[in-house]
């Protein structure tokens, strides 16, 4: 690699510098004075070597050589030639002017320094393949990877977090979307109470996540949208590439109203959530503000990004909506009954070394499996039978004789709210399913996924609450709160207040938003109110005159008010 630079030798004024190649990993440059015998030598030597984990690195190490030895003066992880230059004319006592940033020896520093990082590329990039295709081997022979891969996923990342089955599922499925057309790919937003643990999924899932498919691979979760995007715009060039690429980012300001609404950031992701696509680079002006400067500065992003985002639950009624429609907002289950379980994971699970390496050992197979073994898609077949689970109309312009998951939502709803997205959200986790599933087919490089029945069924099975409360344009618990009332009712007609004290034993929410719910459920004719038993009386369907007087003495010296 470096063969070409043994032996070169510039000179310039009254400096000269030397190349040298002792070996494939070092690259030694010499620099001194040529009007001074008596000068001593500075050399800068330049060494390829492993750095964390799978990366290589260039290190670079100042040394000053006289006639009594060589002495190291300085080692430098990040070389740059401004900053080895500047050691350079100290220990050889000359200024910008003897050795100049844009000289012959800067240059052949400048040559060593592309060389050599563009070798620690090679090599990173050769390593990662070689331990790629070792732990694919590995993922081949590992029992249940291949012959069920979501249950598989569910397995591992159930090791290190707990009570949120939904959550952890469709976060998988959301990450395989990346693979998809772009019109097929999620957007997850998880809502909890601040501890509950939204954090520790989204960085459970980056975990599990092959490392190519991530937007950004080693910041952090937490900085900024702009200056995520600065930082990439600075590295790659005036393009930001996120075609099938995935970005987690923990609590971002940027999905609540009011917050910085001129700001850039927020701006930048509500393009990247609406405007951009994988056909062709969508770029727009805008402003920043450096060192108290104010310029314009121009974005240019190609290709619309899977992201993963959290928000505190007590900030749902400030989300954005043209940021949360795009979304599919997935609450981490907010139930009583699963916090000793999650309490009891926490204490006796993750407190175990061996749980901890044993989630490292299977991420790490998750990673190579899902990279060698899911391609992009080009083309999404839904089958006919598929279609009708989702909507099928024997009279589309009358939406009360539609059938099917979305097709019935249609007999209910009073306003279109966000059913397309809903709708969408259903279409993308089923073919998310049929992906994970292997039900497609290359050929010559054109990858076509057929997605079944079972596929939509699975989907609506695991997300039915979720895509609910998109299509409705309601609070994501506002669908647990309902099932949990109609279990409630099932057993027959139940007061008011009982309602509401079960369900607050159950979930952690005030009484008037119970109320909403009931009352919603009223209007939608989910269920009834039962007048002739008295005031707060509900139930699927209230019965006739028999037991109307059971539940009219119960009622009497209760007082109730505040009847929704």
């Amino acid at each position: 690699m470096f063969i070409a630079l043994n032996g070169v030798e510039v000179v310039e004024g009254n400096f000269e510098a030397q190349a040298r190649v002792p070996d494939e990993d070092t690259i030694d440059i010499a620099v001194r004075r040529r009007d001074n015998e008596d000068s001593p030598t500075v050399r800068i030597r330049f060494k390829v070597e492993r750095g964390k984990g799978t990366k290589f690195r260039v290190r670079s190490t100042v040394y000053l050589v006289d006639k009594d030895g060589m002495i190291e003066v300085e080692t430098l992880d990040k070389p740059d030639v401004e900053g080895l230059l500047k050691y350079v004319r100290v220990l050889l006592h000359t200024n910008r002017q003897g050795l100049p940033s844009n000289g012959r020896i800067a240059s052949l520093i400048d040559e060593a320094i592309t060389q050599a990082v563009s070798e620690a590329r090679r090599r990173t990039r050769e390593y990662r393949a070689r331990i790629g295709e070792e732990l694919y081997q590995q993922a081949l022979k590992e029992p249940g990877l291949k012959e069920n891969t979501l249950r598989y996923t569910l397995d591992t990342i159930g090791l290190l977090h707990a009570g949120d089955d939904t959550a952890e599922t469709v976060g998988v499925l959301a990450i395989i979307s990346s693979r998809l057309p772009e019109e097929y790919r999620l957007n997850i937003l998880f809502i909890a109470a601040s501890g509950r643990g939204k954090t520790n999924l989204l960085k459970l899932l980056r975990k599990i996540t092959p490392r190519r498919w991530r937007l950004f691979v080693r910041l952090s979760l937490g900085s900024s949208a702009l200056a995520l995007f600065y930082q990439a715009l600075e590295r790659r060039g005036l393009v930001l590439d996120m075609r099938n690429k995935i970005w987690f980012i923990n609590e971002p300001f940027w999905v609540l109203l009011g917050q910085g609404e001129e700001d850039p950031g927020k701006r930048l992701m509500k393009q990247a959530l609406s405007d951009t696509t994988d056909r062709e680079p969508v770029c727009y002006d805008t402003v920043i503000t450096i060192n108290n400067t104010r310029k314009a500065a121009k974005l240019c992003l190609q290709g619309k990004p899977v992201i993963f985002a959290t928000i505190q639950d007590k900030y749902s009624h400030k989300l954005d909506e043209q940021i949360i429609s795009r979304m599919l907002p997935v609450p981490l289950d907010p139930s009583r009954e699963v916090l000793g379980k999650i309490v009891h994971h926490i204490v006796y699970v993750k407190t175990d070394p061996a749980t901890l390496r044993e989630f490292k050992r299977r991420a790490a197979l998750i990673r190579a499996f899902l990279a060698k073994e899911l391609p992009r898609v080009d083309e999404v077949i839904f089958t006919e039978d598929a279609k009708a689970r989702i909507i099928k109309c024997s009279n589309p312009d009358n939406p009360s004789l539609c059938d099917g998951y979305i097709g019935r939502l249609l007999g209910i709803l009073e306003t279109e709210s966000v059913i397309t997205r809903a709708t969408e959200a259903l279409k993308a986790l089923a073919a998310s399913i049929a992906l994970l599933k292997r039900r497609f087919e290359d050929k010559d490089k054109h990858v076509t996924l057929v997605v079944t029945e079972d596929d939509v069924d699975e989907a609506w099975g695991i997300a039915k609450s979720i895509i609910e409360s998109m299509a409705f344009g309601t609070n994501p618990l506002y669908n647990q709160i309902k099932e949990s009332i109609l279990e409630i009712l099932r057993s027959g007609p139940t007061r008011r207040k009982d309602i509401v004290d079960a369900i607050k034993q159950r979930y952690n929410v005030k009484r008037g938003w119970i109320d909403e719910v009931l009352k919603a459920l009223v209007k939608l004719g989910i269920i009834e109110r039962c007048e002739e038993f008295g005031r707060g009386v509900y139930a699927i369907s209230c019965p006739k005159s028999s037991e109307i007087m059971k539940y009219t003495n119960e009622n009497q010296g209760e007082g109730e008010g505040n009847e929704p």
